[in-house]
């Protein structure tokens, strides 16, 4: 387009677009662009169509291979899966653990460490190394508050769910896991205010889910079991719930700081604890 003065549009003709904000200029398309412009859209429409006859014809060629191709593109996707998680495992240092079958009552974790701590690369990560041997199903972990009692859980479950997926995980060799049918996890504080549920309210919904519906092979894992209440009235439901996981068979971790817990752990309870450590003398955590 061009700019003129309005009073010189009969003089140049052609299509007027648009106008100045005072209308005193208008901005015209004249004859000769417009001639050239309307062959620009048809060589433009000469090009799709021949793009387009060209597309046909290489699918035509190709319609033939077609299972072929998409067999292609799904060895492709496998591979690179395979070569991200082989990589994953090498930036952990991690090792292809042992599974047991499903309700297994054992398990052996050695050298564990949560990816998340792996990938911040701040300071040297301290591994953990767990057993749980035969008729020990649920393990109460207690210890100082930013000890690693959250992350050490949180980590449990992900090695569970890691190796189920056909990841390796940052664990060392010797490790050995059940395989799940299900994890039930009750971690962190899902107060809602839309749901009209409290910190206590919201734990309670996530332990009656567990309770309905966790079985020999599932594993569970609840932090702060019993907060949120009164101490001895919050003991006394986490003893109820954790002996009725105990009777099922239910492989079971949570932390606590209610001694009460604590003194479940007594010869043929299935109760066993554990805890993390703290240096007096250092005045610092051990993890």
């Amino acid at each position: 387009v061009i700019p003129i003065r309005r009073e010189g549009k009969g003089e140049v003709g052609g299509l007027t677009l648009d106008e100045s904000a005072t209308g005193a200029t208008l901005f015209v398309e004249p004859p000769v662009a417009q001639a050239l412009m309307n062959e620009l859209r048809e060589l433009e429409r000469e090009e799709a169509r021949e793009v387009l006859r060209i597309l046909r014809e290489q699918t035509d060629a190709l319609r033939p291979l077609l299972s072929l191709l998409e067999s292609s593109q799904e060895a492709l996707v496998e591979f690179d899966s395979l070569y991200a998680r082989a990589r994953a495992a090498l930036a952990w240092q991690g090792r292809a653990p042992g599974l047991l079958p499903p309700g297994t009552r054992h398990l052996t974790v050695v050298d564990g460490r949560h990816p998340l701590l792996l990938e911040r690369r701040e300071g040297a990560v301290v591994p953990f190394t767990l057993t749980l041997e035969e008729g020990e199903r649920v393990l109460v972990v207690s210890g100082p508050n930013t000890g690693g009692k959250s992350v050490f859980l949180k980590a449990l479950g992900l090695m569970a769910l890691l190796a189920q997926s056909g990841v390796v995980p940052p664990v060392g060799r010797g490790t050995r896991l059940p395989l799940f049918r299900d994890v039930f996890a009750d971690i962190g504080d899902e107060q809602s205010i839309a749901e009209s549920l409290s910190t206590y309210s919201a734990h309670l919904a996530n332990l009656k889910d567990i309770v309905l519906h966790a079985g020999p092979d599932s594993l569970v894992l609840i932090d702060e079991m019993g907060t949120g209440t009164d101490p001895q009235e919050g003991a006394a439901l986490s003893r109820a719930i954790l002996e009725e996981l105990v009777e099922r068979g239910t492989l079971t971790v949570v932390t606590s700081h209610l001694g009460a817990l604590k003194r479940l752990d007594v010869p043929g309870s299935g109760v066993a604890n554990a805890s993390l450590q703290f240096d007096p003398d250092r005045i610092c955590l051990l993890y």
